[in-house]
This record gives C-alpha cells, structure tokens and sequence, in this order.
C-alpha cells in the first residue's frame, strides 16, 4: 500500500520543483534580503530533500514495480513530514537565534523526524554509508558514558541532542548548509547554464580539437574535455553526464574495452573538484572555515589540478599506445574555424570572464554566482535574437 503510486505526473512535479528551486536560490540571496539564515536553509532544505524523496526510489525493487510517473504513498509522506518540520522551523526562527523559549514537544517529535528524513534522504542518494555513520555516532552519544577509559564521555539526553541538531544554527541548519543554500547552489547554477547554452559542447569540440590528431584521440578528449567541463562545474556526476554520453561511446567505437572507457570518464571527471575556477564543496568549505579567500584557494589549487591531470593524461597515453589503437579519423576532429566563433565563445568567456573578474575584486561568492549566472542567460539570449534575426534577413 504505501508503495502503490498515486497520479501520473512524477516527473512534472520534479520539474516544477527544482524550478521553484533554482529561481529561489538565484533570487532570494540578491532581492529577498530580510530573511533570517534558519528561515532561508529551512527553505533550501525542504525543496531540495522533496526532489530527493521524489527522484530517487525508497529501492531498486520498488522502482522497477512502479508504475513509470506515479508518486508513491510513502514519498508523499515523507514529503509532507519534510514541510511540516521545516515550515515549524522557518516559523520559529526567531526563537531558534535568541532563544526566548525552550523547545516544546512538538519541537522535540519535529526535529527527530527531520533528522530521520535526512538520513533517508541521504541513504538514497549516496548509500549506506553516511546514514550508518551518523547513527552509530548518536549511538555513541547516548551510551559514552558507559564507555571505559579514554572512550567515556559525559551522558547527553535525546532532547538536548534533538534540539541542538534542529533547533539551533549549529545542527541540521548550520553553516555547511548554509553553503550549500548560497554560493553552492549559484555555482551549480551557473555550471547547469553553460552546459544548457551550448558550453558542455564547446568544451568537448575543443578537446577533440586539441587531441584528436594525436594517438589515443578520443580517451585524452575525454581528460581534456572533462578538465574543462570540471573548471565551470566541480561536479563529477555532471562532468560524467555531460562529457560522457559523447566520449564514452566514441571511445568504444575506436577499440577501447568498456570498462577502460568509463575508468578514464570517471577519473578524468573526478578531478573537476579541484579544477579551478568553480571546484567542489570541499573547497567552499576551505574558504569558508579557515577564513580566506576563495580567489586563494584558487591560487592553492592550481599546481595540484595540473598535476593531477598530467597523470592521468600520461596514464592514458601509455596505455593506448600499448593497445595500439590509432587517432580519430580526420573527418570526425572539430575544426577550429567552427568553435572560435562568436555565438559559441562569448557564451563561455563573457559569464566565466564575469566570475572571475568579481572573485578576485573580491565580491561575496553568491554574487559573483548570481551576477555570472545572470551573464550567461543575456549572453544566449542576445546570441540567439541574432541568430534569429540573420535568419530572417537571409
């Protein structure tokens, strides 16, 4: 029963969602400027666990018995404990900074729940492994003090554990998800438009370009494609998406095993976390505990990107030469008269340009975000009026 699927426009919800969610993290830091921290990660929080509970399965074996664009009872309630709690949370706010009351049993129930619905959520996402951690963590809290030696610790009751986790900036609405609700969220804006505006093409076509000609053409297109992609995105799941689904394939044709296809995609766009100028979480974080700018950490990162990718670069070239497998034929290599053109690089140069520029003069990370997101669509929508308006006058 709490399986069975309920209406048929899954996939209408999500898009809605993330819509919601994408205008409200690209707006909200810039116009809507009176809300307090809590209130804007409860927000960040409620949107974005909702698509999680609704994109991934409760399982594998739930997913296959679904019934393709159904909602399932048990996500739906999962949602609604998740607005619930964070609608309370938003709410209280207030409370939560100055502390003119004491959490209530309603807090108490609300803040296990939430904390229950982020281990799902995080159980879904990337597995066992986290949600197994913080459980025995917690165990850990509540039975420390039966702990021998340098393992005891003092006892801690489950209402100051439930309400520093969910009712208090330190917990569940803390400072790394404070990040993830700023300049995180921007950049992996700002990363989604260039690939949406033809950036992820670009970098592809120019390192099929760059390498095409050489021995092993298709696997070193797939570094260099992935090391470009990697400096607008630091996510190696986007990287894998965008460069892979072209690179994969092609490097299959030519003679590559399966296997050491995707090795390479996913090696190549593992390294996109430390690909200046957009890297991973880790490096926001960086920037952000040790109080230091973002534009150093850039600075530090550098000299460790390169190394890193001259080693795959070289590993792969090592390899191919061993398998003997032969360059791109001619015919297939971009050419170059067909990627330095003006509707392609000024849809990555002026919103990467912008970033840049803003960082190093030292502007907050989410205005740099908004305002280089902000480039990239007048950019594509200035090119396009162009194009359009060729056409006509043809």
């Amino acid at each position: 029963m709490l399986f069975s699927s309920v209406g048929k426009h899954k996939t209408k919800v999500i898009f809605s969602l993330g819509l919601l969610l994408a205008l409200f993290q690209l707006l909200a830091p810039i116009y809507l400027t009176g809300f307090l921290d809590i209130q804007f990660r409860a927000i960040h929080v409620a949107f974005g666990l909702s698509i999680a509970f609704l994109y991934y399965p409760f399982s594998r074996k739930v997913d296959k018995d679904d019934q393709g664009e159904g909602i399932s009872l048990i996500d739906i309630l999962l949602v609604a404990g998740l607005l619930v709690a964070n609608t309370n949370a938003f709410i209280e706010a207030l409370n939560m900074y100055t502390g003119v009351r004491e959490p209530g049993m309603t807090d108490m129930i609300l803040g296990g729940i939430l904390v229950l619905l982020v281990l799902e959520a995080a159980r879904r996402t990337v597995g066992y492994a986290i949600p197994i951690m913080v459980v025995l963590l917690l165990t850990y809290i509540f039975t420390g003090s039966y702990f021998p030696g340098m393992w005891k610790i003092r006892g801690i009751n489950l209402d100051y554990v439930l309400s520093s986790l969910y009712y208090s900036p330190l917990g569940i609405y803390g400072s790394v998800t404070g990040m993830s609700a700023t300049f995180i969220s921007m950049f992996i804006i700002f990363g989604s438009l260039l690939s949406a505006t033809g950036g992820g093409r670009t970098f592809i076509d120019m390192a099929l370009a760059i390498t095409g000609k050489y021995t092993g053409g298709p696997a070193k297109a797939a570094v260099v494609a992935s090391a470009l992609f990697g400096s607008s995105s630091g996510s190696a799941v986007a990287n894998v998406m965008v460069t892979g689904s072209y690179t994969i394939p092609l490097m299959k044709r030519l003679g590559y095993k399966p296997e050491f296809a995707g090795a390479v995609e996913a090696i190549a766009s593992s390294g996109g976390g430390i690909t200046p100028p957009i890297m991973s979480i880790t490096a926001f974080m960086m920037a952000e505990f040790l109080n230091i700018s973002y534009f150093r950490i850039i600075g530090y990162a550098l000299i460790p990107c390169m190394l890193y990718y001259t080693g795959v670069f070289s590993g792969v070239h090592f390899r191919t030469v061993r398998m003997g497998i032969d360059r791109l034929p001619p015919e297939e290599i971009p050419k170059w008269k067909d990627i330095l053109t003006l509707e392609r690089l000024a849809g990555l140069i002026v919103p990467t340009g912008v970033l840049l520029y803003l960082i190093a003069i030292g502007q907050p990370l989410q205005l740099a975000g908004y305002y280089a997101s902000l480039s990239a669509l007048l950019v594509f929508l200035v090119l396009t009026i162009i194009k359009r308006d060729m056409k006509q006058n043809v």
